[in-house]
């Protein structure tokens, strides 16, 4: 003879699946809360380093900007003090066997140019990595 009916073990089955089912409920809904508060700060930061990055090209930007300037106001007065006109189409002969070419100092400001950029760009570059 049993101890209590069986309706009595199925009610106590359903008993215990609802509380399994309650605790499973709560601890999902904790995860899904601590996913939001994670997704809350990854948009915060986000946020911050893309301003960052910003302003650093803005800042290479304007630095690069100024640096042309004085490269371009430098080698524009060599070019004055040395009496060459701004690069030729076609080059010109050689001044000499040891001479410069006429278009080296013409040339040489526009490497300067170059140079610049480049060395610009690559700190650029690594100010851009450092943001974190």
């Amino acid at each position: 003879m049993p101890l209590f009916p069986p309706y009595m073990y199925v009610v106590a089955a359903l008993l215990v699946t609802n509380a399994v089912t309650g605790v499973l409920w709560r601890s999902a809904e904790h995860e899904v809360a601590m996913i939001e508060l994670a997704s809350q700060v990854a948009e915060q930061d986000a946020k911050r380093i893309i301003a960052e990055q910003k302003q650093i090209t803005e800042d290479t930007t304007n630095a690069w900007k100024a640096a042309l300037d004085t490269t371009r106001a430098d080698w524009a007065k060599r070019l004055r003090n040395a009496h060459v006109q701004p690069m030729p189409g076609i080059s010109g002969p050689a001044g000499g066997i040891d001479g410069l070419a006429p278009d080296a100092l013409a040339l040489a400001a526009q490497c300067a140019e170059t140079t610049e950029q480049l060395l610009t760009l690559q700190g650029w570059i690594k100010k851009q990595e450092r943001v974190k």
